[in-house]
């Protein structure tokens, strides 16, 4: 641990070296504030021990520019004063320093002082190491999930095209979609999103999908007890009655799940209070918003088959809230308008440069670069 120490006058400098080695093994003195502002700047000290009135840059203004320093690390001030007074300490203390002494110290003083800082250094570098580490699983944690999602632009029976945007709010989300082959005639495309955020939402949305993903066995989830596409009610049903949002760790989530009939386009689906999703016909935007409860409310909760006529050259914009619930500094929603306006000149743009132009529409929208939610929006076109 290094300790810097800004004092300009020499005997007092020289005594106070001499006390803190008896503790550190890397003590330096300067002797005026501009020197002790460039080492610091070095970012190779942990502690920094200032006297307050010094000529030029006094103690005050050090902690000012120290607490304004973007280091990678905490580093602890001490201030050195012969000014006693509650209103001085406030002052020093709100200037950024974390602790005081008062001249003529103590040497036990300075040395519980010190010591104490030196504690909560080593706490914040073990606290930092830590999160270090947390954060570098994140990250791979929210590689592997994003391995686990649809390629983009991958087209299913030469009839469908999809494209994807996916933004979590933090590095893992609980979001998730996929577009699955039931059978060489059908497939099945859904957004589902968990309540709540982060790592338990991210594990409770792979969950979900994982039961939902067919291994082409023509069993389980997505199947009927004759081996053919269950109906999206179906499914519905199926998940919900399995998963129930029960006692505090319980969770519910929201999704829209249809099937795609690959040669007469005409697509069956379940809304469970999900996002309305829209349809893209040329110039006219339709909205599909007939719809259910979400998933794990109710277990005996009936969900009903709703249908919609797709036709060549249609694309379908499924979207999580966290595309049209994205708020400006001043509270108000991105909307649904916004999204429909933005989705209007599909056909002059390419699919994935619009989700690309979506995000940063967002992103110029909050006044942030990143989301309070996730945001995720699956395009599914069907080829003319």
């Amino acid at each position: 641990m290094k300790v810097l120490v800004v004092e300009d006058e020499e005997v007092a400098r020289l005594r106070i070296k001499r006390d803190l080695s008896l503790w550190f093994s890397s003590v330096t003195v300067v002797e005026d504030g501009e020197s002790a502002w460039q080492a610091v700047r070095t970012l190779e000290y942990d502690m920094v021990i200032t006297d307050w009135i010094m000529p030029g840059i006094d103690g005050l203004t050090l902690c000012h520019m120290i607490r304004s320093l973007a280091a990678p690390y905490y580093i602890y001030v001490i201030l050195v004063t012969s000014r006693d007074s509650k209103e001085m300490l406030v002052r020093g203390l709100e200037a950024g320093a974390d602790d005081y002494i008062t001249k003529p110290y103590e040497l036990d003083e300075l040395r519980v002082r010190t010591l104490a800082g030196k504690r909560i250094v080593e706490l914040e570098h073990e606290l930092g190491e830590k999160n270090r580490l947390l954060l570098a699983e994140l990250e791979t944690s929210a590689q592997t999930l994003r391995d686990l999602l649809p390629e983009s632009t991958k087209r299913w029976g030469g009839r469908l095209r999809i494209d994807r945007l996916y933004e979590p709010s933090i590095y893992i989300g609980g979001d998730f979609f996929n577009i699955l082959e039931l059978d060489e005639r059908h497939v099945a495309c859904y957004l589902l999103d968990v309540s709540g955020h982060g790592v338990s939402a991210a594990l409770s949305a792979v969950s979900v999908s994982s039961l939902m993903h067919s291994s082409g066995s023509r069993e389980g989830l997505l199947y009927d007890d004759h081996g053919q596409p269950a109906t999206p009610s179906l499914v519905a049903t199926r998940l919900n009655q399995r998963f129930q949002c029960k006692g505090p760790r319980g969770f519910y989530f929201t999704l829209f799940y249809a099937v795609i009939d690959l040669e007469t386009l005409g697509m069956q689906y379940v809304r469970a209070g999900q996002t309305c999703p829209l349809v893209m016909r040329e110039h006219e935007c339709m909205t599909i918003s007939d719809g259910c409860i979400p998933i794990g409310f109710f277990p005996d909760y009936v969900y009903t088959d709703r249908e919609f006529q797709l036709e060549p050259g249609d694309s379908i914009v499924l979207y999580s809230d966290g595309v049209n619930e994205t708020a400006n500094s001043e509270g108000t929603m991105f909307g649904v308008s916004r999204i429909e306006k933005h989705f209007s000149t599909l056909e002059k743009e390419a699919s994935g440069e619009i989700l690309e132009r979506l995000a940063g529409e967002l992103r110029g929208y909050s006044g942030r670069k990143e989301f309070e939610d996730d945001v995720t929006v699956l395009l599914v076109s069907v080829v003319r």
